[in-house]
């Protein structure tokens, strides 16, 4: 036993013969100390050696991540989304296939030449196509990329279907090829309608009698440029699209995890056909449940990537854009529902197989009531409330009145039958009006229940479909409300998540796609539930606001300010297609000269075309027998013209694009990255033919987006895998090997009670230091548990007098201020900004006494927390060590049995290892986010001011002569009196306290399966005396899984050898 890794030294293999054995060393996934690969005997395998190395504990929890190159996708010559210098598009691969600028978009009426063989030189008949083909795999037919380079594609993936599906935005079977230049106005309408039904004889007689002036003259115009044709019609196909540089995406390794999963479905189906698997009280059925588990295996992870934004900015629209699915997320048009639920895109899985499944949450009883009380207040407040300053708070008077608008929608929604529910009715200003009113909304809502689908106890609702028309049906019955005529209460303002699951390539990956509502437009019961998804549930926030506006867009800054730590901001300009002319663009101070120039120089060869064009009509229409080649002149200069519409505004587009970047970049100065984007060219473009499509989806942005979307769950998928191929696919073949080798050698009866006695007292140990009542996982919460409570609640109560007292003082400053003033700080929950004055947060400055305090406390918990991380995975390997080291007292009585057993310890140890690794990841990023919510008094999260929020309400809900003194008041009552501190201790200690406990129980149970799994290795290892092994109750089981073994071993030996390459660097 290694005492510095607390690794087994292993011997190098013998063969049967007992000499070393010669053959090279698999794939160690080992820590370095062991190196030699372990040997299964010759009579377990008789056909090829089973051998793999121990895992490493090291490489269990770390892992080194290389953005290497990756597979055949295809590699445009465009622009990559415009971002901030040195960001992640620079370093990953393009997406689209290249273009070339004047030569990349051939109209169909070419097409219609491309088989006459007009020209009169032979050379030309063979021209190439304008753009290079692109075969199944997604490279070039013309050339390989470089060998270098191993981009991979969705299709690609391990998990992709063979076959490309039917397009999900489509409601047919069949796909439709259209033009998207627009209805054809000019000249060459005529022109292409005449050709079509030519006579290739009467071409060969007018050239054969000559026109020759004709001919000069058409030359003249337009030279000796030929045609060329491509018959590629195919629509633009996403799976087509290259991935991040990310190693997970490495073809190599999607290649071998695909084999991995091929030969495990394999070696399930060959099990499947025994009697034995499938008798519950035999080894073998939970090897082979085992078995079918990891052949199933997915990307396990999941990481969400949110797009918020206000209503009408294109959020929707760029959403169904992402995911390649028209009209799933509902548009601004489509109504008020659509901007107030937070609705999730996710991939189908194994509990998900329909096509498409569209589940809701339901609010509570308690949510629903706070959700009624926000309404109510948000409406009276336009209604009753005479006192917004407009000079002193500009625009506030709009909002108030669109929140009052929005929750009279709503309310209206809910209640369509009730005759009381009246605007006047709402409005009263009568003694206890708004208890008594908000007394009546309760029990009309409860009543409503009955109407909620799936009964009124029910929380959630699933529905499914077989086509995305049914789909967007049940998302109707979800986000719409009914019409009036029909008297049936609205369900969304009661839903709290949709998810919806279908079958997207980019979703494949463990992607998931959020629409969130825009802030700005929801009550308060909606914004801190919004914002506690944004802080709490996603990985990456990407604010969505319109090109022309988003320099000046406050929603940006907002966003910004609700982000935690570890969030970065991304922002997602859209309608960049929008706006966009010449004489704007030349009028622009902001544009570099030479943009201008260039725009105006298109301008100008667009004229000279169309005139050449209007000389070639004329021409032809006197022409006589030369009209035929004369119109194909004038159709290749339609073409021409086509090309230079086409650059000038991709040359506008642009432009503007990085006008805006850059002005963004400039604005924030941090790390952000800026997408400007266009979801109207992608969806007019998206079904073109080939040569149409890929030139207007590059310029939408969407795939470059799309690209960057993919980078994000890229890390933690590769962790995933590692951990799948290193740890838990070795750990099931030494299980099954184990399996196979029991009863291989006889024991006399001395021997096997020895051995029973070693394998039983490892059985316990491992049972009571990691499974029971009494484990090390008890040990350690409870540790944590106290070290929580003498950092942070203790020190709260210990402090909290001297707390409250700059509490108080801060209040009396408060009340200095004018009394519109201080109002609109009521109004705002304590976020405000006077004319000419800074932002102002009043909730952080109750804290002004308590924040460093807090900060040394928070501070001090995540350091403890990281040693307690150390203390465990130090207690782990020594347990695993102590382990080991008693059955190697011992091998020699049974030498293939134990060894193998000895192996399967490491791979179990690896797993145990990675089980700690991320209960303290996940411990460690939600402590993070308490700890945010405890000093930042800024958003809805906040615990000071959810705290304050009673005292905000109570201010809000005065009006009349002396107002503003019962205001003050009352904020000064509430905070003398109401023991803020003593909540804010018990309001952190549960949060905490549920978190740990979610954390630790989901720990407890993956260690009691592992526990379970080892225990089963160690009862196979030795049968009793009169125990027939189930190998010889069904022998020909037994040959099949050695044969299986021995296919999968291999297959698994080269996936973590391209594992191994990736982590280090290298490449597979």
């Amino acid at each position: 036993m290694d005492p510095t890794t607390g690794s087994r030294r292993t011997s190098p293999p013998l063969h049967p013969d007992g000499a070393p054995s010669t053959s090279p060393p698999s794939f160690t996934f080992g820590s370095p100390a062991i190196t030699q690969p372990f040997s299964l005997p010759a009579s377990s395998l008789p056909t090829t050696p089973f051998r793999f190395s121990a895992p490493s504990t090291a490489a269990a929890s770390t892992f080194t991540f290389s953005f290497t190159p990756s597979s055949t996708a295809s590699v445009p010559s465009g622009p990559p989304p415009t971002e901030s210098p040195g960001t992640f598009s620079e370093s990953t691969p393009p997406v689209l296939t290249p273009s070339s600028s004047r030569e990349s978009t051939v109209s169909s009426t070419r097409a219609l030449f491309s088989n006459l063989d007009l020209s009169t030189n032979p050379s030309q008949r063979s021209a190439s196509p304008l753009l290079p083909r692109i075969d199944q795999s997604g490279s070039h037919a013309s050339g390989a990329l470089p060998s270098s380079l191993h981009v991979s594609t969705y299709r690609d993936l391990y998990n992709a279907t063979p076959t490309p599906q039917p397009d999900p935005r489509s409601e047919s079977s069949s796909p439709t090829v259209r033009d998207t230049r627009g209805p054809d106005t000019s000249r060459l309408g005529s022109v292409t309608s005449d050709l079509s039904g030519l006579v290739i004889q009467s071409i060969e007689t007018a050239r054969g009698q000559g026109r020759e002036a004709d001919n000069e003259s058409v030359n003249s115009l337009i030279g000796n440029d030929h045609l060329e044709g491509d018959d590629d019609t195919s629509t633009y196909n996403i799976r087509e699209e290259a991935l991040p540089r990310a190693p997970i995406y490495d073809v190599g390794l999607q290649n071998a995890l695909r084999e991995v999963r091929t030969h495990l479905t394999d070696l399930k189906s060959s099990m499947a056909r025994f009697h034995l698997v499938h008798d519950e009280s035999t080894r073998v059925h939970e090897l082979y449940k085992q078995v079918e588990s990891m052949s199933r295996f997915e990307y396990p992870e999941t990481r969400i990537v949110g797009f918020i934004g206000d209503s009408g900015v294109g959020k929707s629209s760029l959403i169904n854009s992402l995911l390649d699915c028209d009209g799933l997320a509902r548009t601004s048009a489509s109504g008020v529902a659509c901007t107030s639920v937070v609705t999730e895109f996710r991939h189908i899985d194994e509990m998900h197989r329909n096509p498409f499944t569209v589940e809701a949450d339901f609010m509570n009883m308690t949510e629903m009531n706070d959700l009624l009380e926000e309404l109510l207040r948000a409406y009276r407040m336009h209604h009753t409330i005479h006192e917004v300053n407009d000079r002193e708070d500009p625009g506030e008077r709009d909002r108030i009145r669109s929140l009052s608008a929005r929750s009279w929608e709503t309310l209206k929604s809910l209640f369509p039958d009730e005759a009381d529910m009246t605007e006047q009715f709402l409005s009263s200003e009568a003694p206890g009006a708004q208890e008594r009113i908000l007394g009546r909304l309760k029990e009309w809502a409860l009543a409503g229940l009955d109407h909620r689908p799936g009964g009124p106890n029910a929380l959630n609702l699933t529905l499914t479909a077989d086509n995305i028309h049914d789909c967007k049906g049940n998302l109707d019955v979800l986000t719409v409300t009914p019409g009036r005529d029909g008297g049936t209460p609205a369900i969304w303002p009661f839903v709290k998540l949709i998810r919806v699951y279908l079958d997207s390539p980019i979703l494949r990956t463990g992607l998931v796609v959020a629409d969130l509502p825009g802030l700005r437009d929801l009550n308060y019961a909606r914004e801190r539930a919004t914002t506690e998804y944004l802080r709490c549930t996603c990985e990456e926030i990407f604010v969505v606001s319109e090109i022309s506006r988003c320099t000046s867009d406050p929603s940006i800054r907002d966003t910004k300010d609700k982000l935690v730590r570890r969030q970065h901001l991304r922002i997602v300009c859209t309608k960049s297609e929008s706006e966009v002319n010449v004489e704007e663009f030349t009028r622009d101070p902001d544009m570099p000269r030479e943009a201008k120039a260039k725009a105006r120089e298109l301008q100008d060869r667009i004229k000279s075309t169309k005139a050449s064009i209007d000389r070639l009509s004329s021409l032809r229409r006197s022409s006589g027998r030369q009209g035929p080649h004369i119109a194909i002149r004038e159709v290749e200069m339609g073409d021409e013209l086509y090309r230079l519409e086409f650059e000038l505004e991709q040359h506008l587009i642009e432009a503007r694009n990085t006008s805006v970047t850059t002005a963004l970049l400039d604005q924030y100065q941090q790390d952000v990255k800026v997408y400007c984007v266009s979801s109207k060219l992608y969806s007019d473009h998206r079904r073109d033919s080939r040569e149409q499509t890929r030139e207007y989806i590059q310029l939408s942005g969407i795939p470059g987006l799309r690209q960057y979307c993919q980078s994000v769950p890229a890390e933690a998928q590769l962790r995933a895998t590692s951990g799948f191929l290193t740890n838990r696919v070795p750990g099931l073949l030494l299980s099954l090997n184990q399996w196979v080798l029991a009863g291989a050698n006889p024991l006399t009866v001395e021997r096997a009670a020895t051995l029973r006695r070693v394998l039983d007292e490892a059985q316990r140990t491992l049972q009571a230091r990691l499974a029971s009542r009494n484990s090390c996982v008890q040990d350690l919460e409870r540790s944590l548990n106290r070290q929580f409570t003498n950092l942070i609640i203790r020190g709260i109560r210990t402090s909290q007098e001297r707390w409250i007292t700059g509490a108080i003082r801060a209040g009396q400053d408060w009340a200095t201020l004018y009394h519109s003033t201080y109002f609109a700080f009521c109004r705002k929950y304590g976020t405000h900004q006077p004319k000419d004055q800074v932002l102002r947060y009043w909730n952080e400055e109750i804290l002004q006494d308590a924040n460093d305090d807090l900060v040394a406390s928070w501070s001090a918990l995540k350091t403890s927390l990281y040693e307690q991380h150390n203390a465990a995975e130090t207690l782990v390997v020594g347990l695993f060590a102590q382990v080991c080291e008693t059955l190697e007292d011992h091998v020699h009585l049974a030498p293939e049995q134990l060894a193998n057993l000895l192996e399967s310890m490491e791979a179990q140890k690896g797993i145990v290892l990675d089980a700690v690794q991320r209960a303290f990841d996940d411990l460690l990023l939600h402590t993070e986010r308490i700890t945010q919510d405890v000093l930042d008094g800024r958003n809805s999260t906040s615990y000071i001011r959810e705290i304050m929020r009673p005292a905000y309400n109570a201010c809000q809900a005065d009006s009349g002569t002396d107002s503003d003194a019962r205001r003050k008041r009352i904020m000064d009552h509430h905070i003398r009196t109401s023991q803020i501190f003593v909540q804010f201790a018990n309001n952190i200690k549960a949060a905490y306290l549920d978190i740990m406990g979610t954390v630790f129980s989901d720990l407890r149970l993956r260690l009691r399966e592992e526990v379970q799994n080892i225990a089963q290795n160690l009862g196979a290892a030795i049968m009793d005396e009169d125990e027939i092994p189930e190998t010889e109750q069904a022998p020909e089981l037994a040959t099949r899984v050695r044969a299986g073994l021995s296919g999968l071993e291999v297959r698994l030996n080269e996936a973590q050898s391209i594992l191994q390459g990736l982590q280090n660097g290298g490449e597979s």
